[in-house]
């Protein structure tokens, strides 16, 4: 997987990938403006598979995730990102350290 900063960049990406040998890849970029799949809204996916390039419009809520503001996404300082981080990583949610209003 990889992400674009621009919609215009996803299937030529996809397509460059795929020139170089690649045989799996999803090159992606969030409709509200982030180079990765996002909660906010649609994601604009070029999937490689079995050497065919496709077009895919995937939504949060199609699998299962609810939908959240931008801003709801983002980060505190290095300090609270870093322990967010770690909890994630020790299998905790830090849902309050995530979600702001």
């Amino acid at each position: 997987m990889v992400g674009v900063f621009s919609r215009q960049w996803v299937e030529p990406l996809a397509n460059v990938l795929k020139n170089l040998g690649s045989e799996s890849a999803w090159v992606v970029h969030g409709s509200d403006g982030l180079d990765e799949i996002t909660s906010a809204g649609p994601t604009h996916v070029a999937a490689l598979e079995n050497g065919t390039v496709a077009q895919l419009r995937d939504r949060a809520e199609d699998v299962g995730v609810a939908r959240a503001m931008p801003e709801m996404l983002r980060g505190g300082d290095a300090e609270e990102n870093a322990r967010a981080l770690l909890d994630v990583l020790k299998g905790k949610v830090a849902r309050s350290a995530t979600l702001r209003s």
